[in-house]
């Protein structure tokens, strides 16, 4: 008797925890809304009816015994499953909400001398500034300032070498420049950093508002915490009513007006270096079109990913996850290829059980404006167009080419007015 009070106890606690799990279960789908209405509702039924079925027959004590046990067992089991579902949803969950949340740019910049002064930061106190006239100035300045409390008083200089001449001649005591003018310039070789200070940018606004259609620049750099070059730039154009997609692929060494400052021009790899804003609106000014949406991932995030996909193949070749970011860096006409590839491969069957590695190594490796249901609309209902897309761009095959300041031994694409012009027809004819 005793033993049957036990067994019917566990019965009903096992039914209660089935009971919780279920509905914790079908909240968690409905949270994460990554499958269509229609085949959520039929979900739901079918683990409600399977609930139904299970916990009518154990609790009802007219049934066979063993048969009683033998199906409270099997509970067990739905109630393990339904927990590790449970908990693979919201840990989905919560890292696109980590990642589409990110909406903040750091941009560092460094306070330098020569090398043979010894200058701390607080010897600057009440001392002149100089810094460069590069986008996101005025916010440079109140940063510094107020993460020293320290007083300046600021010169602006519109290029590296009317800065160095003021600092030369004594004008100013100190310059601020961008941090990775340090190590990609030759005209700070002989300077050391005595103080570096992170600028904070709120990234991006939509600016676009129209639901039929948008535009995304997928960018892959060297750090997802901070905006530094990009080896690969990737327009892609989005046209949901029509299903018709373009992309653009956009060479690093591609030469570009720098975004809000005038007569200033950058390699576009080095344009990520002054903030994803400064980034997507230099490539929207190029190109003539709003992008309202960036994807950013660095290269632990590629050499991770790649390999929890066993490899890449391209050219009869399988490329591992350092492999394929070597390859991707190399050349523009090769990130066709391999963006194909990897595209075709990320969401194949064969990955179903990889996505919590994944996931979890994506937390500092992504950054995204795309909130929660945007990114979860283009997947539901976009991706299998933009999957199968072949209407694709190389820019840059223009002849046109010139040295440059940051390398001089680097060629440089200077896109002509004829094909730019013609990628524009062409991305306002998917946009229509």
């Amino acid at each position: 008797m005793k033993k049957n009070r036990i067994h019917n106890l566990a019965i009903s606690i096992t039914s209660m925890i089935l009971i919780v799990m279920s509905i914790s279960l079908m909240y968690s789908i409905y949270k994460l809304s990554i499958i269509k209405l229609m085949y959520a509702v039929v979900l739901d039924s079918l683990i409600i009816l399977i609930d139904l079925l299970l916990i009518n027959y154990i609790e009802n004590k007219n049934k066979n015994i063993k048969k009683r046990r033998i199906l409270t067992f099997i509970s067990f089991i739905f109630i393990i499953i339904y927990f590790n579902l449970i908990i693979y949803l919201i840990s989905t969950f919560n890292f696109i909400e980590k990642v589409t949340s990110n909406n903040n740019d750091l941009i560092k910049y460094s306070v330098i001398v020569k090398k043979d002064k010894d200058i701390k930061i607080k010897d600057l106190d009440n001392k002149k500034l100089g810094f460069i006239t590069f986008p996101n100035l005025t916010e440079s300045k109140v940063a510094l300032t107020k993460n020293l409390s320290y007083s300046f008083i600021t010169s602006d200089y519109d290029s590296y070498s009317s800065l160095i001449k003021a600092y030369d001649k004594k004008y100013v005591d100190a310059l601020v420049v961008p941090s990775i003018s340090l190590k990609d310039s030759d005209n700070f070789k002989d300077y050391k950093e005595v103080y570096n200070y992170d600028l904070k940018l709120t990234s991006f606004d939509n600016i676009n508002e129209r639901k039929d259609s948008y535009v995304i620049l997928i960018s892959v750099s060297s750090d997802a915490k901070y905006d530094e070059d990009s080896i690969a730039n990737i327009l892609l154009i989005v046209n949901k009513e029509t299903k018709k997609t373009m992309t653009v692929f956009l060479p690093n060494n591609l030469y570009i007006n720098l975004y809000n400052s005038p007569g200033k021009r950058e390699l576009l790899k080095y344009t990520l270096n002054y903030g994803t804003f400064i980034y997507t609106n230099s490539v929207a000014q190029l190109l003539d079109v709003n992008i309202d949406y960036y994807l950013k991932v660095d290269k632990d995030f590629v050499v991770k990913t790649v390999n929890n996909l066993n490899g890449i193949e391209l050219n009869n070749k399988v490329l591992d996850g350092e492999n394929f970011y070597k390859y991707i860096n190399d050349d523009v006409k090769k990130n066709k290829s391999a963006y194909n590839s990897f595209k075709f491969k990320l969401f194949s069957k064969n990955l179903l059980f990889k996505y919590d590695d994944i996931l979890d190594y994506s937390k500092n490796h992504v950054k995204s404006n795309l909130n929660y249901q945007e990114l979860i609309d283009i997947f539901k209902n976009d991706f299998f167009f933009i999957k199968n897309n072949e209407d694709v761009i190389l820019i840059g095959n223009a002849n046109n080419r010139k040295s440059y300041t940051y390398n001089k031994e680097e060629r440089v694409i200077d896109i002509d007015n004829k094909e730019i012009n013609e990628i524009k027809e062409k991305i306002k004819s998917i946009r229509k």
